[in-house]
């Protein structure tokens, strides 16, 4: 969460479900800011300034990477497209302009008289929505530039305006007092919303996870509203797995070794390690109650799962950080109980699962998902995998994920370029072998907590016994596209 002042403080907040936690200040802007917006990947954010000038910074280190002059006036709006390439920004000059993610223009769209308040990117990108003070709303297209369309009823200054997360509706709040609902693809109104004694309203945003809208306004209210036809589609997966490293054979579950070293991060660590979430994951953290369970139910570590295209699974829809039990079940980290969400539509997805240094694997059809919660055991051999049973180690009775990828390449190597046994060495010092190291680190292959090249329980040895054990040349892929 992010907090725009007029002082030019930039507060960026971590959450972690009703408690916000103060993450870091960013002091180093031009004068007031008006606008911010963090990228779909949660590891940059945009904020407009006062001074007419988009700033983006990375997170979570707080430098700057971009900072140029934008608007004739105030940035009042920024917003970034769902693939993180753009960015579109609304001010005081009366102009919409597109930016790419470096910001570097890309075009103007003019026809707002007066300030164009806000401005807004539909799902798919292809369509950038603004508001502004000559009472109406903007549909532009964001390839050409040109206007599609016009939205008129709003009777005063429109301040704000968001879009449903299945781009079908546009909200808008405006000084005349109310809410308005508005069909994206034909501006039709849908739905007038007010609330008593609220005044003007100056901000509006749809929840990203079900079907509520909120709004800020003048005296000093907060309006919540619960409308079902801006809900977002919903499908529930509950994967079952096991990875090799921490598992136990003789308790047939895994080691919370990393858990109860206090090792085990609230928050997730695959956008820090750059894998590029889609379809709404990454940023994703959990809560010191969750991370307190204890027994078959402790949390092991973070994964990633991912629902990919049916007809091709090269191209993932949506993916989401998740905590991984000791008995297997992969969990949301908001309660550490419910199932994966995904905001996406009904239907048929390839799953596929990730952890950061084991290889990932994928099932070789696609399930049938919906928003009651599947189970898809990829443990036992009930759902087929690709690759078949070479996709996994069977340990007992159990079918576990095999470790030893801290490159996380998809390939386990030896030897050669880019192998993973030179990481361990590396984490140790890179010079005297005996040395170990303790963290949470990706060379840590049997996720104990401590990294070893050499001795009981070290790290390397895993890596070579994966790849047959005999010749360090032989290399173990992954079968995920």
């Amino acid at each position: 969460m992010a907090n725009a002042e007029e002082t030019g403080n930039l507060q960026i907040f971590q959450v972690s479900g009703s408690v916000a936690e103060l993450y870091t200040t960013i002091t180093n802007n031009t004068g007031a800011l008006y606008s911010v917006d963090f990228s779909p990947a949660n590891d940059k954010v945009a904020v407009g300034a006062g001074s007419g000038r988009l700033i983006i910074y990375s997170l979570p280190t707080g430098a700057q990477l971009h900072n140029v002059i934008a608007h004739g006036g105030e940035v009042l709006g920024v917003s970034w497209s769902s693939d993180g390439q753009f960015i579109a920004t609304s001010g005081g000059d009366g102009l919409v302009k597109l930016w790419t993610s470096a910001g570097v223009f890309v075009r103007q769209f003019a026809g707002h008289t007066g300030y164009a308040y806000g401005v807004r990117f539909a799902p798919n990108g292809q369509r950038i929505v603004s508001c502004g003070m000559d009472d109406v709303l903007r549909v532009w297209n964001a390839g050409t530039g040109a206007l599609e369309r016009t939205i008129t009823g709003h009777t005063s200054d429109v301040r704000a305006v968001d879009i449903s997360p299945n781009g079908t509706y546009i909200v808008s709040a405006a000084v005349d007092q109310t809410v308005r609902i508005w069909e994206l693809a034909t501006g039709t109104q849908a739905m007038q919303l007010t609330a008593l004694g609220s005044g003007f309203f100056f901000s509006v945003a749809c929840s990203p996870t079900d079907n509520r809208i909120v709004a800020g306004a003048l005296n000093n209210m907060v309006a919540l509203w619960s409308v079902p036809l801006v809900g977002v589609p919903v499908v529930r997966i509950a994967p079952r797995m096991y990875l090799e490293g921490p598992y136990n054979n003789a308790t047939g579950r895994m080691n919370a070794t990393l858990l109860q070293g206090g090792l085990l991060p609230a928050m997730e660590p695959y956008t820090g390690l750059g894998y590029g979430h889609t379809g709404g994951g990454g940023g994703e953290s959990t809560t010191a109650a969750v991370l307190g369970i204890t027994g078959s139910n402790a949390m092991i570590d973070w994964v990633v799962v991912e629902l990919r295209s049916a007809a091709n699974p090269a191209v993932v829809v949506a993916s989401r950080s998740a905590l991984l039990r000791a008995n297997g079940d992969v969990v949301a980290p908001v309660d550490g109980t419910s199932a994966v969400s995904f905001n996406v539509g009904p239907g048929n997805y390839v799953v596929s699962v990730r952890h950061r240094n084991h290889l990932g694997i994928m099932t070789a059809s696609s399930v049938a998902l919906s928003s009651s919660a599947a189970t898809v055991d990829l443990s036992n051999g009930s759902v087929a995998l690709a690759g078949g049973t070479d996709a996994t180690k069977l340990v007992g009775t159990r079918r576990v994920l095999y470790a030893g990828d801290p490159t996380r390449d998809g390939v386990l190597r030896y030897t050669g370029a880019n192998n993973d046994r030179d990481l361990v060495l590396a984490r140790v010092g890179g010079v005297v072998p005996t040395v170990v190291t303790t963290g949470y680190f990706v060379e840590d292959l049997n996720l104990d907590g401590v990294v070893r090249y050499t001795g009981a329980n070290n790290d390397r040895d895993i890596i070579l016994t994966n790849i047959g054990g005999v010749i360090p040349t032989s290399t173990r892929v992954d079968f995920i596209p």
